[in-house]
């Protein structure tokens, strides 16, 4: 079997594999979270969804700090005692 014949099966193989995957998760979301609603009741299924969103959005979130403190380290001084500052800020907000 030739180099070129390889790499055609593999790419109808993965290209035929992505829709299957898809199915897959739309299956299973189908009957977890009707299964999570039951279970857990409409309030802790709504915080159970909302975690990861907001972990996700916290994450898309950019504040600058990064590049504050590359102006603010090679400054001496009292321009330079914000580093902390920024720092810990950083730090919470991450």
């Amino acid at each position: 079997m030739s180099m070129a014949s390889t790499r055609n099966r593999r790419i109808i193989l993965a290209s035929n594999v992505g829709p299957l995957r898809r199915a897959a998760q739309l299956d299973a979301t189908l009957i977890t979270k009707p299964l999570g609603v039951h279970n857990l009741g409409v309030v802790e299924f709504g915080v159970w969804i909302a975690a990861p969103l907001l972990s996700r959005l916290a994450g898309m979130l950019y504040f600058g700090f990064g590049s504050a403190l590359a102006t603010f380290l090679p400054l001496d001084g009292e321009q330079r005692a914000h580093v902390p500052t920024a720092l810990t800020i950083n730090e919470v907000l991450s």
